[in-house]
């Protein structure tokens, strides 16, 4: 290891010795020490300046010489101390292995029973789920089965609708029944819809009834035969027109649809009347 001084060590007595000297030489002997401290190199001087630093010399030597042996020794506890620094790294370093290795196959195999439990679980769910909807599905086919026994009664047409305020109905029993409207098509509505819907475009109650028994009449059908898929519209639309019919509508009606009344509509226009001629529609 190459050495390096890093200090001076001037005592007392060489400084007050020095200091005698004239300023000139001072200079010399200063600058001859620090030279001979930090590079090794022996200096020229005149026999003044000569005599001072060979005075001095010996103290700086034995400076450099303890600065040489401490730089030596610490250099070497340097040395021993990063290799059992090393060795300890490699030591800890082990054994962070060892223990990441085995947190992770815990990790690995606790990750695997939960993933058999979750599927187990999903298994369990999923064969419930099918369960009850097999079974929500065969009381739904039960269900529609009875509803359609319950309307397998015969249903007697409706005559055709003329331009005449009354019409004459043949005699109708009371044991008719409503035709069936297809669900999920189009659902009648309520003649309280229809009146909360129509203050809201400006139609009078009684023009929302209109509309009501006009195509509550029709089996909300519309005068061209296809059945109504939006009654707002089309109570907008008897908005515009004001309830009357259009040119297209009275050939609707001269053609002569089918019309089904209600069992309810039915018993309102029937009564316990048998003259028929003097019902109004």
């Amino acid at each position: 290891m190459d050495f390096k001084s890093n200090r001076i060590t001037l005592f007392l007595e060489q400084y007050e010795a020095i200091s005698k000297l004239p300023v000139s030489i001072q200079g010399k002997v200063y600058k001859a020490v620090i030279d001979y401290n930090f590079t090794g190199i022996m200096p020229k001087l005149d026999t003044t300046a000569q005599l001072a630093f060979d005075l001095i010399k010996p103290s700086i030597d034995m400076s450099l010489t303890k600065q040489r042996a401490g730089q030596a020794g610490g250099y070497q506890k340097a040395t021993n101390g990063v290799a059992e620094g090393m060795q300890d790294c490699s030591s800890d370093l082990a054994d962070s292995k060892q223990t990441l290795s085995k947190d992770v196959a815990g990790a690995k195999q606790r990750r695997s029973r939960s993933v058999a439990n979750a599927k187990q679980t999903d298994s369990k769910d999923i064969a419930e789920v099918k369960q009850e909807l097999s079974k929500s599905v065969a009381e739904g086919k039960q269900d529609c089965s009875s509803d359609l026994a319950a309307f397998s009664l015969p249903f007697s047409p409706t005559p055709p609708l003329t331009n005449s305020k009354s019409l004459s109905i043949p005699k109708y029993t009371r044991e008719c029944v409503p035709p069936i409207i297809p669900q999920g098509i189009f659902t009648p509505p309520q003649v309280e819809e229809v009146i909360a819907v129509g203050k809201e475009i400006g139609l009078s109650e009684q023009s929302c009834r209109d509309f009501y028994n006009y195509y509550s009449a029709q089996n909300w059908h519309l005068n061209s035969g296809l059945p109504m898929d939006n009654w707002k519209s089309g109570l907008e639309r008897w908005r515009r027109t004001e309830g009357k019919f259009t040119q297209s509508d009275k050939k609707g009606a001269e053609r002569g649809y089918e019309r089904n009344y209600t069992k309810q509509q039915l018993d309102e226009m029937l009564g316990d009347t048998e003259n028929f001629d003097d019902i109004e529609l």
